[in-house]
């Protein structure tokens, strides 16, 4: 239902208020009240919108905007059951020092596709280990995935970082290189 209404300088603005479902967790209805369009057709355009993506995804109730580093450290203690105690220690450790200075101030909401190819592309400059990193991150965002925060995880749609072959090549001569040279001199 787009209704209009007057701001105090005299201009028009419209807005809207739609019946999106029923709140599975309280069984009462929930409508999504948006406002501040300049036309009526936006405002309509914005409920058509907004009701097809309830459809599509069905109901999503967002809870709480939470923080990155308290996902992780849910997923710590989840994590923490599942693996060895030496492989926790250092994946923690590894988490608390790259990952955590990344995203940890981050809303999970807020974490987008480029943030995370950016930081991949980041680690990779920086660290033989990078595949970690990345790997642990998608595993967190995962697990928010699943607690409800977020709908999909941005660092499993990323482009991981590689060598270039033609460093690969250049390293496998200079290697051969050295063997046959040592080889030699024996």
């Amino acid at each position: 239902m787009i209704k209009q209404y007057q701001l105090k300088d005299g201009s028009v603005r419209y807005s809207y208020i739609a019946y999106v479902g029923i709140d599975p967790l309280t069984g009462k209805e929930k409508r999504v009240k948006k406002s501040g369009f300049k036309t009526q057709k936006e405002a309509r355009i914005a409920e058509s919108q907004l009701l097809l993506k309830v459809e599509q995804d069905g109901f999503f109730d967002k809870p709480d905007r939470i923080t990155f580093e308290e996902v992780y450290k849910i997923w710590l203690e989840h994590y923490k059951n599942t693996v060895k105690a030496s492989t926790y220690a250092r994946q923690k450790a590894q988490a608390d020092l790259h990952i955590i200075p990344a995203f940890g101030a981050c809303y999970v909401d807020k974490i987008s596709l480029p943030m995370c190819q950016k930081q991949a592309q980041e680690w990779f400059k920086g660290y033989k280990k990078y595949a970690n990193f990345i790997g642990m991150t998608k595993m967190i965002l995962d697990f928010a995935v699943n607690l409800g925060y977020i709908h999909d995880n941005p660092m499993k749609k990323i482009i991981k970082p590689r060598k270039s072959s033609e460093v690969d090549e250049e390293e496998k001569k200079k290697e051969n290189f050295t063997a046959v040279k040592t080889c030699k001199s024996s």
